[in-house]
Parts: C-alpha cells; structure tokens; sequence
C-alpha cells in the first residue's frame, strides 16, 4: 500500500497455540494473522505491531532535526530515517 494507507494503531498481539493474530487496539479488526506461532514468529508479530508507533516516532524525530538543522543539511541519520519512512510508506 503507498502513502498512509495503513490501518491506524496502536495494534495489539493477540496468541494462542495455534496462531497469532495483530489487531487494531480494539481488540476487534485484524491487521494480519500468523499460523505458526513458535520460535521467533512472537517476536516478528510484536515488531509488526510496534510499527505504526515507530513510524511516528520516526517522523517526530525527523522534524525536530529538520526543524533545528534544516532539512537541506541531511545527515547519516536523517538519510536512514527517510529511507525507512519511504520503505514503510511504499515510495
């Protein structure tokens, strides 16, 4: 999906033995479903849930460095943000 298109968070994980389902904070529309639910695929689900959340941070980051910097004096940081910003947002 490009742009902001995504389903708004928080999200939530919701498990059990047999899958793990990433819902909205309401605990009612799903976002994704896993049906492995072992090894890493807890974790995973619970980066995929804090990804709304991170990508704001990004952002909120990246305009307090363009607002005290400038955004035509890029840095190492700056560039890895907006790339990220870019891969999560499909551009």
């Amino acid at each position: 999906m490009v742009g902001n298109g995504h389903t708004p968070g928080p999200y939530g994980v919701f498990a059990d033995d047999r899958s793990i389902v990433i819902r909205t904070s309401d605990g009612i529309t799903p976002v994704a479903r896993m049906y492995a639910a072992h090894g890493a695929d807890l974790d995973n689900a619970h980066l995929f849930a804090a990804a709304p959340d991170l990508l704001e941070a990004l952002r909120a980051m990246l305009n307090q460095h363009d607002d005290y910097f400038g955004a035509d004096r890029p840095n190492v940081a700056s560039r890895v943000a907006r790339a990220a910003i870019a891969k999560a947002t499909g551009q």
